[in-house]
């Protein structure tokens, strides 16, 4: 399972970053497990990196086994409910005081 908590404003820059993890990850086992926790205060992604993170997803969408979204906006539910259009798994929205029962869900 990878975790990662995001803040502030995602920069094209910091999603490049993430990627190689998450591709090692696939070479490794062939398939993850995602939480992805927005911690209070996150402003979304700058263009490139919301870009970049469709084409990922887009490319990827086979290796994904489940994707749990966590956050504390409105708007970060309807970020999970678009990702979920691009990945070939299931995608739950988790509220941030449900991290625990987002990471049980992840380990089924």
């Amino acid at each position: 399972m990878l975790w990662v908590k995001v803040s502030g404003k995602l920069t094209n820059e910091e999603y490049a970053e993430l990627v190689p993890s998450w591709e090692q990850m696939i070479a490794k086992f062939g398939r993850f497990r995602l939480l992805f926790q927005m911690e209070p205060g996150f402003k979304g992604w700058e263009p490139m990196a919301a870009w970049d993170d469709c084409k990922f997803s887009l490319s990827h969408r086979n290796e994904m086994e489940r994707v749990a979204v966590v956050g504390d906006k409105k708007w970060h539910e309807l970020v999970a409910k678009l990702g979920a259009l691009l990945v070939n798994t299931e995608v739950r929205y988790f509220d941030d005081s449900q991290i625990e029962p987002a990471q049980e869900w992840l380990r089924e």
